[in-house]
Formats: C-alpha cells, structure tokens, sequence
C-alpha cells in the first residue's frame, strides 16, 4: 500500500525538485542574498527528515573545540518550542518549551559554551557575536538547507538504515534535497553503523566518515537520589522504554542489543510534548508489573528528559525509579578527516 501511495506523490516530489533547485540556484548566483559574519560558521544538517543522530554528532564537535580551547557558540533554531524569537539558553528550568529539546541538551552538557535559539540565523548569528566578540566559531545545527547565512564548512549527517540513494525526495519519500546536494557539503558522516563494507562505494564524496551512536551511561532518579550508573549495572535492571526521537525503533534496538530488557515500549513522534495522561499509563503499567519485578526502571532518552523538565512532568515520575540514557558516538573510520576539516575551518576567515 505504501509504495503505491508514493507511486501517486512521485508527481508532487518531481515539483518539490524543481522549487528546491530554483531556490537553490537563485543563492548560488546571488539572486538571494547570503550574509556573513566575521567568525567561521560550521553547520550540522541532513539530506532526510527524521533522526540521523545531529545532536551526539553537535556534542563531539562541541567538545572536541572545547579541548582544543576554540571559543565556540551553538545556534539552533529551537524546533518544537513556544516561543519566537532569538534567546540564549539561561534557565534550565524554562527548558524545552522555551529554547526546544535540542538547545537545553547541549546548554545542559556544556554550561560554558554559549547556547542560542533562533528562527532567523542571520541575525541570531550577527547577535551572538555582538554578545560574545572573542568568540572563534559558530556551530549552526540543523541548517544544510539553510542559506541566507554563509558558512565555512557544512557537515551533512545520512542514517545509514535510509541511504538517500534508495529514497524519493519529499512528499514521496524523505529527502530535503536530492542527493546531488551533496557536493556542497565538506564533510559528510554516516552515522547508525553496524558495518562499512555494504556501504562503500553507494555515496560519492571526498570526505566520508562512519560512526554509530553507543550507550555511556544511564542517570537514574530512585528515592529521591540522583545517580550515575554504568552501562553494564544499569541494563541488569528490567525497564520499561519510552521515547519521542525520528527513530525510536532504532533506540529500543541499541537497548535490547545492549543487554537491555524490554518488558514494555511506547513509541511516540519526533519532538514529542508529553502529556500527564500518557505518563500515566506508563506509571500504572509499571505498578501492574513491579510486584514481578521489584527492580523496574522507566527509561527514556536523554532528549525526552529535556521536554519533560520543561513541562514539569518529573515531578509526576518522581514517585517512580526512573531514568535517562546518555549517548556518544563511536567513530568506525574516517574520523581523522573529520578533524582535519575541523581544524581547517577555524583558519578560513
């Protein structure tokens, strides 16, 4: 049924491609404008809709700046948040309402960079620096198709379980942009990797890095206390999984192939605003259980923990031992022409 389905968009994807490379060609000739900022601007993007693992690839670079001593600020336009406008990332508490999951991750993991929302990245960018003049490079995440700000190097992130060169452009499939896209980037990473072989050969560019995302460590919330655990502790216990990523399926797969059991899991959208009634049913579920097995845990993804603090909604797990996974990337190869790239962006201006 759904390959019919996208049988009957393939016209629609076809006028999709054209709109996307007259806008696309109207930049490049400077039909419309591209501004600029005096520092270089890297940005993190995709090809596809859904989760390819942006925000672990955001924090690495992040931190590989950060030991190198880079003065690095991060921009994101804030997706799923309330509010307009352009905010850096102070209150916690605000969390993901305000600045979206995304920027409260990364303002959570690294308080010393400065963490900014906005819809308008030029002016958000021209702004950051206004605040912050000693700064050396701006992170843009999620701004491949985002031209009216000039950048220095653009990373696109492909998943490697939907290569784009096996998918139709929207509304047919998921793809932004066709894969042709691709030599405007400098840096492309395949990311959710379980092997190289299959796919080399399938994406032609001169700089290809191959990555997975793996579990750290897992932060759980049990009588009151806060704790890290250990991959290997935390996985004994049974859980119960919830998550709102482009890809749960992809998440509760790395768990149970990590050791994890699954006596339940709820699978909702990408940027999800949990309610107290769906919360509800995952803590019932866990009082019909628990008596079976007194060490169940409600797990969720360290994104989602973002959306329920913005909401309050810990509160209403707090009776309950529950927890969040934290996740870092594993680079399989490539990983030396990454930096590279890394290093020769901060000399381009």
């Amino acid at each position: 049924m759904l390959k019919y389905l996208r049988l009957l968009l393939l016209p629609f994807s076809i006028l999709f491609r054209i709109l996307v490379g007259i806008r696309t060609w109207a930049y490049a000739q400077g039909i419309l404008s591209s501004g600029e900022i005096n520092i270089p601007v890297l940005s993190i993007g995709n090809l596809s809709t859904g989760g390819t693992g942006k925000t672990p690839l955001a924090l690495w670079i992040l931190k590989f700046y950060q030991d190198q001593g880079i003065r690095v600020a991060y921009l994101s336009r804030g997706y799923g948040r309330d509010t307009k406008g352009i905010y850096k990332v102070e209150n916690l508490l605000e969390g993901a309402k305000k600045y979206g999951d995304e920027a409260v991750l990364v303002a959570a993991r690294f308080p010393d960079i400065p963490c900014y929302v906005g819809e308008n990245r030029l002016l958000a960018a021209r702004e950051i620096i206004h605040a912050h003049p000693t700064l050396q490079l701006l992170l843009l995440d999620d701004a491949f198709q985002h031209h009216r700000l000039k950048r220095e190097l653009d990373i696109v992130l492909l998943d490697a379980n939907r290569m784009p060169d096996n998918d139709f452009l929207l509304p047919a499939g998921n793809l932004r942009e066709p894969i042709s896209a691709l030599h405007r980037a400098g840096m492309v990473v395949i990311n959710k990797c379980e092997s190289i072989d299959p796919l080399k050969g399938r994406i032609q560019h001169p700089n290809i890095a191959y990555s997975r995302p793996v579990f750290t460590d897992m932060v759980l919330m049990e009588n009151g206390e806060e704790k890290v655990l250990t991959l290997e502790v935390a996985l004994k216990r049974p859980l119960l999984v919830f998550a709102g990523l482009g890809n749960n399926s992809y998440f509760f797969s790395q768990i149970e192939q990590a050791g994890g059991v699954i006596l339940h899991k709820w699978s909702f959208p990408d940027h999800h605003v949990f309610k107290s009634s769906e919360l509800k049913e995952i803590t019932d579920t866990w009082r019909r259980l628990s008596p079976s097995s007194p060490d169940l845990v409600i797990l969720t993804t360290e994104k989602d923990f973002c959306r329920l603090n913005s909401i309050n909604l810990r509160s209403f797990l707090a009776p309950y031992p529950w927890a969040f996974i934290r996740i870092d990337l594993e680079w399989l190869a490539g990983k030396d022409t990454l930096i590279n790239c890394l290093q020769e962006v901060i000399h381009r201006k």
